[in-house]
């Protein structure tokens, strides 16, 4: 059984193809690439999608937590008193995009009291999108906007 309606799926979709190609376009462009820590970088690309898929989440999901990878301050969500918490890596394989890679991807993930609940893999430069999570099952979504 899915953790979320089919109307919620829609938007979860259309946002992850939306941000990511934002990225994917950025990615033939110049962007800022800043140190976050040793040999851990980010990029003002991974701050911009950030940045619109908490608006994204917080307005689909304003109940739940949310947790993404460029907002140190969104740690905090793991000490609330949430049932659901999104998790969000706007860009997981940010060395390889700033190499101009394809082997990145969007990433966000749902606990439910504390219990993995469902994950979307978006692969922008392949146009693959993957989600599914236990109970509910695997899906994919090629290039061409067809299930395979």
């Amino acid at each position: 059984m899915s953790p979320i309606t089919p109307v919620q799926q829609a938007a979860i979709t259309d946002s992850l193809l939306r941000w990511g190609e934002q990225a994917r376009i950025a990615a033939t462009t110049s962007f800022q690439v800043f140190e976050k820590g040793v040999e851990d970088y980010v990029t003002t690309v991974d701050r911009q999608l950030d940045q619109g898929l908490t608006a994204d989440f917080t307005r689909l999901f304003p109940e739940d937590g949310l947790i993404t990878e460029e907002n140190r301050q969104s740690a905090a969500a793991f000490q609330g008193d949430r049932d659901r918490l999104w998790c969000i890596d706007p860009i997981d394989g940010t060395e390889d995009f700033i190499h101009r890679g394809q082997h990145y991807a969007l990433m966000v993930g749902l606990l439910s009291q504390d219990q993995p609940q469902a994950g979307w893999i978006y692969g922008p430069a392949h146009h693959c999108l993957y989600w599914g999570g236990p109970g509910w099952g695997l899906f994919q979504r090629g290039p061409g906007g067809e299930s395979l």
